[in-house]
């Protein structure tokens, strides 16, 4: 059965218990950024920091979120596992490593904040054939081929989240007497 995940829009708080997928809860210990979490198993005491920290709603198709057999649970895209000794994690470089960066406005340079989009299209498609790994074969060349190509109706998910923050090289202006023209 085909299992849908609905992204849920949350601000994540200091202290809340978070569930993943697998089954485990998570406190939230410090807010590094609105996705990067540090977050501690409430089981073992394993820390962990969440990059890219969702919510998501997960249900079978032609169900909905309200539904009994829906499970809202947290996934992060990347994990950094710390373990469970606190004397052993710099949480100064971890903030400045995860925590959000912030235009400096005293400062006069701008910058550059790249956004990262991620599309998940889907599309079950049914072929009469002797296994599995013939459909397979057979469904792989038609994409391929282009006579398959997914698009917006095929649409499950689409995530935006923060990718860098780079400064704007400043150019250097040539002057009339450094450059010239024969």
């Amino acid at each position: 059965m085909q299992e849908i995940y609905e992204k849920i829009e949350k601000e994540f708080e200091q202290g809340e218990i978070l569930r993943n997928f697998n089954g485990k809860d998570y406190r939230v210990l410090e807010r590094f950024s609105k996705q990067n979490l540090l977050l501690m198993d409430v089981k073992s005491g394993d820390m962990v920091v969440g990059i890219s920290t969702e919510l998501y709603a997960m249900y079978p198709k032609g169900e909905n979120k309200e539904s009994k057999n829906c499970c809202i649970a947290i996934s992060w895209g990347h994990g950094i596992y710390l373990g469970a000794t606190p004397s052993n994690i710099n949480f100064r470089d971890l903030r400045e490593a995860y925590g959000t960066k912030h235009h400096n406005k005293e400062s006069n340079t701008p910058m550059i904040y790249e956004v990262e989009i991620k599309e998940h299209l889907s599309r079950v498609i049914e072929r009469e054939a002797s296994s599995m790994d013939e459909a397979i074969d057979f469904v792989r060349d038609q994409y391929y081929d282009e006579k398959i190509v997914l698009d917006a109706e095929d649409m499950k998910q689409v995530e935006f989240k923060e990718f860098g923050v780079k400064e704007i090289e400043k150019k250097q202006e040539r002057s009339a007497d450094t450059c010239s023209v024969r």
